[in-house]
This record gives C-alpha cells, sequence and structure tokens, in this order.
C-alpha cells in the first residue's frame, strides 16, 4: 500500500542504508505494528503528511555533509529506544490492535515531549524565574488535560465507526495534546524548585 512505500528518510540518511538495523526497526513497528489497526492506519498518512515536510530537506542536507551523521545518529538515538518502548507496550496489548496503537502513541508522545521537548522548555522556566515569574499552579494544566481527554475520545470514536478523517486528525492533535499535557504538567510541577530569586542572590 501507499504507507509501506514511504521510506525513513532521515533514519536511512543517518545510519547509511535503507538496510541497517535502525531503519528496520522503525520501519518494521510502522509496518508490521502500528498500520495493522484501522487507528495506526488512518494516524499514518496525517504523521506522513508531516514528516515528510521536512525529510526530505534533512536528508539531503545529512547525504551531502556525511560530518553530520555523528551529531545525527546520538540526536535519533532516543527515537529508536521510544520505538522499542513502544513496540513493547504494543505487544502487550496486540489482542487488540486499536488499543495497543493508542498505547504505543500514548507512550511515545510522552517519551518524545520528555526527552526533546522538556529540557529546553525547562531552560526557558528557569530564565523566567530569575526573572522574576513566581512558578506555575498545576491548575493552568487542567485545560490540556481536557482538551486530551477530550482528543482521545474523538480518536476512540472515529476509530469505533470507521471515520477517517476525523481519526486522521483526532490522532494528529492527540499527540501533540500528549506532549503539552506530559511535559506542561512536569514543568509547572518543577518550576517552584528550580532559578529562585532568592537563590542567587549575593
Amino acid at each position: 500500500g501507499q504507507i509501506q512505500d514511504h521510506g525513513c528518510l532521515i533514519v536511512t540518511a543517518t545510519f547509511g542504508s535503507p538496510l541497517a538495523s535502525e531503519v528496520q526497526l522503525v520501519r518494521n513497528f510502522r509496518d508490521e505494528s502500528i498500520v495493522k489497526s484501522y487507528t495506526g492506519s488512518r494516524f499514518m498518512p496525517g504523521f506522513n503528511a508531516w514528516y515528510y515536510s521536512f525529510s526530505p530537506q534533512v536528508s539531503t542536507y545529512i547525504n551531502e555533509h556525511p560530518a553530520t551523521k555523528p551529531a545525527m545518529q546520538i540526536l535519533i538515538m532516543p527515537i529508536l529506544q521510544i520505538v522499542l518502548i513502544a513496540q513493547i507496550m504494543y505487544s502487550f496489548l496486540s489482542f487488540n490492535p486499536d488499543l495497543a496503537t493508542i498505547a504505543a502513541i500514548i507512550i511515545g508522545s510522552t517519551l518524545f515531549g520528555l526527552i526533546y521537548i522538556f529540557p529546553t522548555a525547562m531552560a526557558g522556566v528557569w530564565i523566567a524565574r530569575l526573572r522574576g515569574w513566581d512558578g506555575g499552579n498545576i491548575r493552568r494544566i487542567l485545560p490540556a488535560a481536557f482538551l486530551w481527554g477530550a482528543l482521545l475520545l474523538l480518536m476512540v470514536t472515529g476509530s469505533i465507526f470507521s471515520l477517517d478523517m476525523l481519526t486522521t486528525v483526532a490522532s494528529g492533535l492527540f499527540v501533540v495534546a500528549t506532549i503539552i499535557l506530559t511535559t506542561g504538567t512536569l514543568l509547572l510541577s518543577l518550576s517552584r524548585f528550580v532559578g529562585r530569586k532568592d537563590s542567587v542572590q549575593v
């Protein structure tokens, strides 16, 4: 099908061959697990639209500048670990492929947010605290929690009734909401403990 024809461009460029074990790991998880469910088969078109909006340019740059490959391998390594963990989660729930796909999406999105988004956002929180911000109230994350729940409900509804567009849109937004909810909750929880003015006064 169309989904299987898509290559993992950035991983292939980074590790030098479509036959590299790292490429096979990502491709197998996509083709042998995720797209086997209805939810996954609708999630992938949305994901591909996002991924292929930038991956050809990135992979071309990597191929033209081989010196970037070691740094890219370090950058991509956590994603490969996330795929492994998501695959384990999927295997546990494989008796219901749609449930397994949703669980894998939650695990993958959460870990992506914590590894790639959280450190930079935490630095921003630290700077904001140094400039006088009093730290966030955990209740500020409630709107994101309600949005997350609503998108989960929409995604499940779309999956049950085979509503292609609803499932594609809801699953894509659900990934974003999961990243915001998990990263934001941790940031607000820790915000009062970093960069306090009284700790840096001389």
